[in-house]
């Protein structure tokens, strides 16, 4: 059984005790991101879409509101957009 949680860390997601940093000086994010190079697969093996949609949603309930992506990894954009899709208000 996992350990209990401070109460305090009940209190907001995991993700926003790592602090925020500011881009640009337009946004603010929390320090924590997710890295999206393995959700469309690794090495060209193509990722389960289901595993990857859980994960993705996974990491957004924990407070993650910075997804690192490139156009290098593949179809991430799309498989990030299809788990995330209808962008309910969590990007703050």
């Amino acid at each position: 059984m996992p350990a209990a949680e401070p109460a305090d860390q009940k209190a907001r997601p995991q993700a926003s005790l790592a602090g925020r940093i500011d881009l640009a000086g337009e946004l603010s994010v929390n320090r924590l991101g997710f890295g999206a190079m393995r959700i469309p697969g690794i090495w060209g093996e193509p990722a389960a879409a289901p595993d990857g949609h859980r994960l993705l949603r996974r990491a957004i309930e924990l407070g993650v509101n910075f997804i690192d992506t490139a156009h290098a990894y593949g179809v991430s954009e799309q498989r990030i957009g299809e788990a995330l899709f209808p962008y309910p208000g969590i990007w703050s």
